[in-house]
């Protein structure tokens, strides 16, 4: 892997690093005293949790084995504008705009985020990247809290798999963040 990055600011270091990652989708965290950065990418599931894999957070009152919390509707963005620098164009400033019309019309608003990605410098992968923010804005947007007993204790941030609580869910997909 290439890289070569043009630092004409100053932040910290882990912006530094947020800023190179979104411009691939990519996530980031600590863990066993070591820091690990990956790319969300569809993938197919590496493991699957069913109720008998879940631990009950409380015994003393039956419930379901997972929580889910949902992001506030308020903090989706029906319209993402990147902006870009634009090779073919003398590295001209360009906005590349993903919208989901159907959301303004039913919601009655237009929640706008913009969002400076200088490190992309074609109009297919800025089409992309916007679309996808856009996608991540709107419809990835639930938590799943859960506890797993000691034969899944080696699952990793970044993992994908399914989980099923013979609740609320059927084999949702989930990633391990």
């Amino acid at each position: 892997m290439l890289l070569s990055v043009n630092l004409n600011e100053s932040k910290p270091w882990m912006d530094w690093v947020d800023y190179i990652l979104s411009h691939v989708g990519g996530w980031r965290h600590f863990g066993g005293g070591k820091f690990h950065i990956g790319a969300l990418h569809d993938e197919a599931p590496a493991y699957t949790l069913t109720d008998d894999d879940l631990v009950q957070p409380n015994p003393d009152s039956p419930g379901p084995k997972v929580q889910i919390n949902k992001r506030p509707y308020s903090d989706t963005y029906n319209r993402i504008e990147l902006v870009w620098t634009d090779r073919a164009n003398n590295y001209a400033v360009a906005v590349a705009v993903a919208q989901d019309e159907v959301d303004q019309r039913v919601s009655g608003q237009i929640r706008k985020r913009t969002v400076k990605l200088d490190g992309i410098n074609n109009a297919t992968l800025a089409a992309y990247q916007a679309q996808r923010l856009l996608i991540d804005s709107l419809y990835r947007y639930n938590i799943f809290k859960f506890i797993v007993g000691y034969k899944n204790m080696l699952l990793e941030n970044g993992d994908v798999g399914t989980i099923t609580d013979n609740f609320n869910l059927t084999a949702e997909k989930i990633r391990i963040m």
